[in-house]
């Protein structure tokens, strides 16, 4: 079955449901919203909201006169620190 006509059969499906099948599916809706798109060094699962907030967040922070390293410091740190 090609896309179109699953699109159409599901379409004739929701609006023959009633409303305690619309409101699980407008919560599967939202669950699927809250899908982890990106896991932070510690492993941690991020949404995007919460991705988006972290990261306007760090610039902020930078904005507030946060130490910030270019690659070659941090290269160079990396490369010369002792094990």
């Amino acid at each position: 079955m090609n896309i179109e006509a699953k699109r159409d059969e599901l379409s004739s499906w929701i609006h023959n449901i009633g409303e305690d099948m619309l409101i699980r599916i407008d919560e599967l809706k939202k669950s699927m919203s809250n899908e982890i798109v990106i896991y932070t060094a510690n492993g941690e699962g991020l949404t995007k909201e919460q991705y988006v907030a972290h990261v306007e967040g760090i610039s902020k922070s930078i904005d507030n006169g946060a130490k910030t390293y270019s690659s070659e410091e941090v290269r160079d740190y990396v490369l010369n620190r002792k094990r």
